[in-house]
């Protein structure tokens, strides 16, 4: 199998550092002592199955497991549904057996779309391991048996004090890869910008969400993650998006552009294909949650649940952006999270977890000069030569820093030798299950964001300001958004309400009915100590927002002094249904701090 070792690296397309060539020229030449000398030199070690002891066969010599047809070892599923018994936790205490995934026939057409029950055919690993540096805990997901043989064995040379970056490297391991991430321009490959789309096909295979459904482009059910991405890659344009964008369009068959971007990713296709949406009234959207890592380090704890033996199983997608003059600004990448090094003796987040490990689809984006023309290369090459490159889990060491106005963060160590990298979110989405199934599925609307507005609720923050902001995304932050108030301050609500849907939302829309927006102002206690409903009836097209003003406490022309303490303000949208929509479901509140002092 192919080897790279990764130099440096940077997230996203047009500034990513390449791989030097010469380091290229001494793997393929060196003997493995002088490979593990180099590595150690660049900071980087890459572990391969050949390098780690494995079980022999009868002749003495390594046994290979029997691969598939795409040359990827088939998973054996448990009767759970795992690709293994279920193995003893970290403090050797057997887990809680995870709930059945085993895909079943369809007897609920309503529930499961167009396919059968989906299931997972990965298992995840949460145990003890002795590292270079003392007992750790290695919580992975996206394995196979074979694959989890070679990790545990692998992952002992793992130093946590070394710097650089870990790589494991395994034929099961799910990692798709672009093309071309150093394409001058984005019309010289169709996935540059995809990062995103990336993260999705990962996680949509470990999951199983893509199991036992058919692949709309030939009729024939998905079959890797490399499959997801190039559906992907044919159906959405090669610009950015989000994470929640490319799985809600796996599920619904729709894509709304998000019109606030220069340069919105957009539906290849100029009509919707009735084909695509696997199951149409599942809401995502609803399901997968997303949380802010800079507001609160501690969410970072969420990413336990990767173990799909926990109360809640999920998969996880990070977003992860660059410093600039060591100031926080925006995430610009997305990568799949498939698991974590954690120090079970810490005391504190920032000593507990040690690393994170990413499936990126940076890591190899780019043509293999040696055995492909990249000026001169049909499409069917392009998708076998990146199915072909190798699958990859990168660890990165973590640490907890602080940006120049004291801002804490989760740094990636070492991602990139130029610029620091945070860890802004992560986002999860659950594993398939009836009741996941059952508690997202839209009965009221009516499923068709072509033909009707979907509102959902935008961005709100506290102000002092007393006129709104009408664009959620180009405006002065730190003039506008004010979180710290005195006692008797005049405290105004800024939110948006946005429109997901192609049909335009105006008076001819909604007739003689009125949208509204439900808030109210919450105390730490949980008492609500303000209420109230604001119309919201601005025209909004397909991917706009509409801002609004509210002042929350201002009751009779005079301003209400609350006690000093921290208060959350909530928004919900269309809350009675009065408008008809798409999708209801992912009306749910849109939440907001802020403190008095």
């Amino acid at each position: 199998m192919k080897k790279q070792v990764l130099i440096k690296k940077t997230p996203q397309s047009g500034i990513i550092s390449v791989f030097l060539s010469f380091i290229s020229l001494l793997l393929a030449l060196a003997v493995p002592a002088a490979v593990a000398l180099m590595l150690t030199a660049c900071g980087s070690t890459v572990v391969t199955p050949s390098e780690t002891p494995s079980e022999l066969s009868p002749s003495g010599s390594i046994a290979t497991p029997e691969p598939s047809p795409s040359g990827r070892t088939t998973p054996e599923p448990s009767p759970s549904g795992s690709a293994s018994t279920p193995e003893p936790s970290p403090t050797g205490a057997l887990p809680s057996s995870a709930p059945s995934l085993t895909p079943t026939p369809n007897e609920n057409e309503s529930l499961y779309g167009k396919g059968t029950h989906p299931g997972s055919s990965y298992t995840s690993e949460y145990r003890k391991f002795t590292s270079k540096k003392g007992e750790l805990e290695l919580l992975l997901t996206g394995l196979t048996k074979e694959s989890t043989a070679y990790v545990l064995e692998a992952v002992k040379n793992y130093d946590p004090s070394a710097g650089g970056i870990f790589i494991f490297e395994h034929t099961d391991f799910v990692d798709a890869e672009k093309w071309n991430t150093y394409a001058e321009t984005v019309y010289e490959t169709n996935d540059s910008n995809q990062c995103w789309t990336a993260a999705a096909s990962d996680l949509l295979w470990i999951s199983g969400w893509a199991t036992g459904y058919n692949n709309p482009l030939t009729g024939q059910p998905f079959s890797s993650e490399d499959d997801l991405f190039r559906y992907f890659n044919e159906k959405i344009s090669n610009r950015g998006g989000e994470f929640s964008a490319a799985v809600n369009f796996f599920f619904t068959g729709e894509f709304c552009p998000n019109w606030n971007s220069a340069h919105p990713a957009m539906l290849n296709a100029l009509e919707p294909s009735e084909e695509d949406g696997i199951i149409k009234n599942f809401v995502s959207t609803n399901a997968v949650k997303e949380y802010n890592l800079i507001n609160d380090i501690t969410q970072i704890e969420q990413l336990m649940n990767m173990n799909m033996r926990s109360g809640s199983p999920a998969v996880f997608q990070a977003s992860i952006g660059f410093m600039s003059d060591n100031a926080l600004r925006s995430s610009d990448h997305a990568v799949a999270v498939v698991g974590l090094i954690i120090d079970p003796e810490a005391k504190t987040p920032a000593e507990r977890y040690k690393a994170i490990i990413l499936s990126n689809s940076d890591d190899d984006a780019y043509p293999d000069d040696d055995t492909i023309d990249p000026e001169n290369v049909s499409e069917e090459q392009r998708y076998a030569e990146k199915a072909s490159r190798p699958n990859c889990y990168a660890v990165y060491n973590l640490a907890l820093s602080e940006d120049s106005t004291g801002t804490k963060y989760w740094e990636l160590k070492d991602y990139s030798p130029e610029n620091r990298t945070a860890l802004y979110s992560v986002s999860a989405l659950p594993l398939p299950s009836d009741k996941v199934l059952t508690e997202n599925r839209e009965t009221e609307g009516t499923c068709s964001a072509i033909n009707d507005p979907d509102f959902v609720p935008g961005p709100l923050f506290t102000t002092a300001n007393t006129e709104s902001v009408q664009d959620p995304f180009f405006f002065n932050r730190e003039e506008t958004i004010k979180t710290v108030f005195k006692a008797g301050e005049a405290i105004n609500l800024n939110f948006f309400v946005s429109n997901h849907g192609f049909g335009t939302f105006d008076d001819e829309y909604r007739k003689d009915k009125s949208l509204s927006a439900d808030w109210k102002v919450i105390a730490a206690d949980g008492s609500v100590i303000a209420q109230g409903t604001m119309i919201c009836n601005k025209p909004v097209h397909t991917g706009i927002d509409a801002g609004y003003l509210v002042n929350l406490n201002l009751a009779d022309g005079k301003i209400v002094t609350w006690k000093a303490g921290k208060y959350t303000i909530s928004v919900n949208v269309n809350p009675d249904h009065s408008i008809m929509e798409a999708y209801y479901l992912n009306n749910g509140e849109a939440v907001f701090e802020f403190e008095i002092k």
